[in-house]
C-alpha cells in the first residue's frame, strides 16, 4: 500500500499523466468519462505502441531523414506524415469529424511548445521519469478490497489493452518526457502571472485570465514558428 503523501504525488500531477493516458490534444482535457465506451479505451491502448511522436525529430532535423515524410515544416520543427498518421487514427478513435485538421493543429502546438521549453533551458531527467511512474505504478497496484484501482480506474482498459502497467509505462515513457517538458515551462509561466494579479481577485478569476493568458502565449509560440504545409515540390 502507498502512503498518502505519495499518492498526493501521483494526483499533484495528473494533469500531465491523464494527459498521456488518453493522448489528449494539448488545447483540450478530455477525460476517461468523455469516451463514449470502453471499447474506445481498450483501442487507444491497443495502439500505443505505434505512436511516433517526437521519434523522428532527429533525422528530421539535421536533413537525414526522407523529405517525403514531411507533413510540415516550420523554422525548427517537422510534423512528420507518420506521426499525422498515428494522431488521425487516434482522432478517429474519439469520433472527430475532422480528424486531419485537429492532428495537425495539435502537433503544431506540442511541438513547438516543446521546443520552445527546451529552448528555455527546461529539461525532464530520467530519473524524474523513473520517480514518477514508479509512483504511478504503485498507485495502480494499489487496489481496494473491490479490486477497482485507487484514483486510477478510469484509465483501467487503456492501460490493460496497451500490455498491463508496466507495458504501458514503457510505451509513454517518451512522450510524457516532452509533455513534462512543456508542463514545467507552463506551471512558472503560470506563477509569474499570477503574482501580477490583485490578490483580492476570486481564484476562478484568476484562473480564467490565467488560461486566457496561456492560450495566447501558446497561440504566439506556433505563429513564430512559421510552420507551413509541405508541397509537392518541396
Amino acid at each position: 500500500m502507498i502512503n498518502k503523501k505519495m499518492q498526493n504525488k501521483v494526483l499533484a500531477a495528473s494533469g500531465v499523466i491523464l494527459g498521456v493516458l488518453l493522448i489528449t490534444c494539448v488545447t483540450k482535457s478530455i477525460k476517461a468519462s468523455e469516451f463514449t465506451s470502453k471499447k474506445q479505451l481498450e483501442e487507444m491502448g491497443s495502439i500505443l505502441s505505434d505512436n511516433t511522436l517526437f521519434q523522428e525529430d532527429e533525422t528530421a532535423s539535421d536533413g537525414n531523414g526522407s523529405q517525403s515524410n514531411h507533413y510540415a515544416v516550420g523554422d525548427h520543427i517537422v510534423i512528420t506524415q507518420s506521426e499525422m498518421d498515428w494522431k488521425m487514427e487516434v482522432y478517429a478513435i474519439l469520433k472527430s469529424p475532422n480528424s486531419e485538421e485537429q492532428a495537425y493543429q495539435e502537433l503544431c502546438k506540442t511541438k513547438s511548445e516543446y521546443y520552445y521549453a527546451a529552448q528555455q533551458g527546461y529539461t525532464c531527467s530520467d530519473q524524474e521519469l523513473d520517480e514518477y511512474f514508479e509512483l504511478l505504478k504503485d498507485m495502480y497496484n494499489d487496489t481496494d478490497p473491490h479490486g477497482e484501482v485507487n484514483g486510477l480506474d478510469e484509465i483501467k482498459p487503456m492501460v490493460e489493452a496497451a500490455g498491463g502497467i508496466e507495458e504501458y509505462c514503457e510505451q509513454v515513457r517518451d512522450i510524457s518526457r516532452h509533455k513534462f517538458v512543456i508542463r514545467k515551462f507552463y506551471d512558472d509561466q503560470e506563477q509569474a502571472y499570477l503574482a501580477t494579479l490583485d490578490e483580492s481577485m476570486e481564484w476562478n478569476d484568476k484562473v480564467e485570465l490565467w488560461l486566457q493568458e496561456k492560450e495566447r502565449i501558446s497561440n504566439q509560440i506556433v505563429e513564430n514558428e512559421h510552420i507551413h504545409k509541405v508541397t509537392q515540390s518541396e
